[in-house]
Formats: C-alpha cells, structure tokens, sequence
C-alpha cells in the first residue's frame, strides 16, 4: 500500500472496522460504539485510532508509524478471542514493524452488544476532507493486495438484511 497524493486534505482513512448493530426487534441502529479501528494516514505517519469506554471518545491508540507520502508499507489487523486489538504496520523499504495498536483492550464491550453487532473490515481511501475546493485536492491510495481472514460465524435469518 502506498499514499500517493495528500493535497488539501489533512489525513486519508486507510482501513476501519465498524459494526453493524440488529439489535433484538430488528431495528437497524448505528452509534458511535461500532467503529473499533480507523488507520488513518496523515503527517504524522499511518495511526491507529480506537475507542475508549464510557465516555467514548476517539484515541490514538500507540505510536504512530513514521510513514512518508510515497512510501510502501503492509498493515496486519488482529483482534483476538479476549477482545485484545493489535495493529502492525510494516515499512516494505526498510522492513521495519510498528505496532501501533498493542493489545488495546475492547474487554468492556458488553456481552449484549457482541452478541447483537456484527462487525466488518473496510479497506479504501477516505479523504479528510469532503469538500474539495480545487480539482488538483484530494488523495490518492495504491492498494496492492487485501488478505483478510475470520472465524465465520452464521448469522441468524431473523437478523439479515432484507430476509437474505
């Protein structure tokens, strides 16, 4: 992966999961919980941004990677069994990791709110800034290759969108 261009904006979403709560009575309802990753990229090099519990608010969860426009680096998301999130990005230069998530700890989501959230990776390019004020603004993100593995865990009919 590599930012190619960052004009006018001041950072490029890269990477996120997000939840999507069914809660039970099949009301579709988003909060500010479900987003549990943003890697975003920006001067101060490739972030990782995470939730903290009650009162919820948006952290930079590490240190963040010192990652130049135009280099090439990898990143690896894991989030394990006892809801420990890790980031790893990889200067593909130097060969150099950064953890810039190490072990942040989602231990505090309830039980409830697992149980009715089903959460989901997205890869992309998310400028900053949605108003671009000259067609030379915006960024540009070369995605190379996407690998994503999961446990699959069926999801009941009764919750899927539109009867699927």
């Amino acid at each position: 992966m590599r930012v190619s261009r960052l004009v006018g904006d001041k950072s490029v979403v890269l990477g996120q999961i997000h939840g999507d709560s069914l809660p039970s009575g099949g009301v579709h309802s988003l909060s500010e919980w479900e987003m549990v990753l943003k890697l975003q990229f920006s001067s101060a090099g490739v972030c990782a941004h995470v939730k903290t519990p009650v009162p919820i608010r948006e952290i930079i969860a590490g240190p963040c990677a010192p990652i130049h426009i135009g280099e090439l680096f990898e990143y690896q998301v894991t989030m394990n069994e006892t809801k420990q999130l890790t980031v790893l990005v990889v200067h593909s230069g130097s060969g150099v990791s950064y953890k810039v998530a190490d072990s942040y700890d989602y231990s505090f989501y309830s039980a409830d709110f697992l149980q009715e959230t089903r959460f989901y990776f997205k890869a992309g390019a998310y400028c900053g800034d949605d108003v671009l004020r000259l067609p030379s603004e915006g960024c540009s993100v070369e995605l190379q290759r996407i690998n994503t593995t999961h446990p699959h865990e069926p999801i009941p009919k009764q919750q899927m969108p539109n009867g699927i």
